[in-house]
């Protein structure tokens, strides 16, 4: 089950930055238009976990993805869940909420952030980050919020491919 989960979440990450027709989808290279001066950042959005093991295994993973695909941009992480964040600054763990990880970024001088979450369906906790990121959008040049792993049927279709062909390869392996 844990590399199930953790596959799905990799997956993700095949979607990185991935935009979709329609809504208020434009067609641009964000990085492509920064002036001098710009900076960009990509902000890793994860619901969080107090678990240390389970965090080595999945969050940190993704996010040492993430930094060998976008090598050039500054990355951070952002957690979700007030509840883990307060436990585990009990423990001396520093996590910021989206919000807190964007005023952070404002402050060092980003004008450019990429955000991407972590989540599998777009539900409750896309819509709140959507919100916190409209709330900070005076404060940029561009904010630009990739889609979580089954955005739409054809994301569904694909993941399901590739956890079939997982499948069927463990299978002939043994």
């Amino acid at each position: 089950m844990k590399k199930l989960f953790i596959l799905l979440f990799l997956c993700n990450l095949t979607f990185l930055c991935s935009a979709h027709e329609g809504e208020n989808f434009v067609a641009s290279d964000m990085l492509a238009s920064m002036k001098p001066g710009d900076k960009a950042a990509l902000l890793m959005v994860h619901f969080g976990t107090t678990h240390d093991d389970t965090r080595a295994l999945t969050i940190d993973a993704i996010n040492a993805k993430a930094r060998e695909a976008f090598p050039d941009l500054e990355m951070r992480e952002a957690f979700t869940s007030r509840i883990i964040i307060r436990r585990l600054k009990a423990r001396g763990i520093e996590k910021l909420t989206p919000l807190d990880a964007m005023l952070r970024l404002r402050s060092e001088g980003f004008t450019h952030v990429i955000v991407q979450s972590s989540n599998i369906i777009d539900g409750v906790e896309m819509e709140s980050l959507r919100r916190d990121m409209e709330s900070v959008q005076p404060f940029f040049k561009e904010i630009r919020i990739g889609t979580p792993l089954l955005y739409s049927v054809e994301d569904t279709e694909k993941v399901v491919e590739i956890l079939n062909n997982r499948l069927t390869n463990t299978q002939n392996q043994k």
